[in-house]
């Protein structure tokens, strides 16, 4: 597996904000008490111990956010597998219709869809991936393989009955 935009990995950075919002130090909210007689025997806070960095009151959101960012930067960075960077395929789709049954000059439809096809498959390289579909009344793969054994596949071609369906 390769990225293919190793910049979108720069976004991670963006983690670093925001842990730091999650560790900052919060103030306590201001409330208006009636005395503070009963605070006064309280141990003061204050000096290095107030500004020690503590755990994050809300650990799992801050779990969570991370695994976001980093499913996001991941989506981003477009990984690709090796194996559909390198290989490719072609696709063939050959009408089966009732109508590829009708009568041209020299033969009907599918006969002419055939010679056709067997032109474009003598053009691909042999070792090439290769998948040929006839869209009949219901769609069906007549070929996946090499380029070099589709031809017996393209005798299978027939006008079928009813409209095309893929």
């Amino acid at each position: 597996m390769s990225l293919l935009d190793t910049g979108a990995l720069a976004a991670l950075l963006l983690a670093v904000p925001l842990i730091a919002l999650h560790f900052r130090r919060r103030r306590p909210p201001r409330r208006a008490v009636g005395s503070l007689l009963a605070w006064r025997d309280l141990p003061t806070v204050g000096g290095a111990a107030a500004r020690r960095i503590g755990r994050p009151p809300l650990p799992l959101l801050l779990l969570l956010q991370l695994l976001a960012l980093a499913l996001l930067v991941f989506a981003l960075a477009h990984p690709v597998g090796t194996e559909s960077a390198t290989t490719s395929s072609r696709v063939y789709v050959v009408d089966e219709s009732i109508w590829m049954g009708a009568h041209v000059t020299g033969g009907t439809r599918v006969d002419a869809a055939r010679m056709d096809l067997l032109e474009r498959l003598a053009e691909v390289p042999a070792d090439e991936a290769v998948r040929i579909v006839g869209a009949g009344a219901a769609p069906t793969v007549l070929y996946e393989g090499d380029a070099a054994g589709a031809g017996g596949a393209v005798g299978r071609l027939r006008a079928g009955p009813g409209a095309a369906n893929l």
